[in-house]
């Protein structure tokens, strides 16, 4: 029924939410100044949302919204590719985790899931900075208690989240000196704003809003003609998946950020997707497989 959030709307939500990601993926691509300016934000984005969709496509069509929720987070962590991918995974785990188990979401409900969205996704990331998708997702997390304090319903709540979001990413152009210089707005905060878009294109039985941007400088112009600067410090990306007690985690963060930046560590339940740039490829497998079992991994 429109207007309700339950297991087919969330479930639609998420194709809307790739779809999106496809129309904007290049103009994504080209906003990535920040915090490598490497251009696969959008791809990497996408290419993890895709391994939800898939996981979700086998699905029988009635399931209930625990079990989709479950489905949600573990494909998008096992899928996750890159910083940006490994952000999503956390915050589509946040949102999954507080949902009901079954029936229709309240809009106090969807309020408390997206701000343990936001926490979530801050505590996953070791060093987290104002002017990023974190910023949007904080500012969204606040827009929705406000609106369901008010005694809005789910749509309006969803419709409050998305305007204060389109702010949000509006100011991160001039709060990180990287994007300030570039003219750009967070890549990442792009992509947030797509899902949300999603979510009320679903919500409502209507279509996608977010219009596809102009092209950032990234692989268009030259670093210095973008103004951003490229990450001379670490060379190499590591990510791989853990298999690790939890009170692995925490000395691997630790040791990890003595030797690299963009960490990212996610996950639970034995679980966990790390990313880090480093200049110290092999040290950071190797501080992996001194925590737990290292899956899948890469170093470019």
């Amino acid at each position: 029924m429109a207007g309700t959030l339950d297991a087919s709307t969330l479930r639609r939500s998420m194709d809307l939410f790739a779809e999106a990601l496809r129309q904007h993926r290049e103009e994504i691509d080209s906003l990535n100044v920040f915090p490598v300016p490497d251009g696969d934000t959008g791809t990497n984005m996408l290419l993890t949302q895709e391994a939800v969709v898939s996981e979700l496509a086998s699905l029988d069509g009635r399931t209930d919204l625990r079990t989709l929720g479950d489905a949600i987070s573990r494909a998008s962590l096992m899928g996750a590719r890159g910083n940006s991918g490994v952000i999503l995974s956390q915050v589509l785990r946040g949102l999954c985790e507080r949902l009901p188990d079954d029936g229709l979401v309240d809009p106090k409900e969807l309020a408390g899931a997206i701000g343990h969205a936001s926490h979530e996704a801050d505590r996953a990331v070791a060093m987290p900075q104002d002017g990023t998708v974190l910023s949007v997702l904080r500012d969204a997390a606040g827009a929705a208690a406000d609106a369901a304090g008010d005694g809005a319903g789910v749509p309006d709540v969803v419709e409050a989240v998305l305007e204060r979001a389109r702010r949000s990413l509006a100011k991160t152009r001039e709060v990180l000196p990287e994007l300030r210089r570039a003219g750009v707005v967070d890549a990442g905060g792009k992509g947030l704003v797509l899902l949300f878009d999603a979510l009320r294109a679903a919500l409502v039985g209507a279509a996608l809003t977010e219009p596809v941007g102009p092209l950032g400088p990234v692989g268009i112009s030259t670093e210095s003609e973008a103004g951003a600067e490229p990450d001379q410090d670490f060379g190499f990306e590591v990510q791989y998946l853990l298999e690790a007690e939890q009170a692995a985690v925490g000395p691997l963060r630790e040791a990890l950020a003595g030797i690299g930046d963009s960490l990212v560590v996610v996950g639970g339940g034995g679980l966990y997707n790390v990313h880090v740039h480093t200049d110290s490829p092999d040290r950071a497998v190797a501080l992996g497989g001194e925590a737990g079992r290292l899956r899948e991994r890469s170093v470019v």
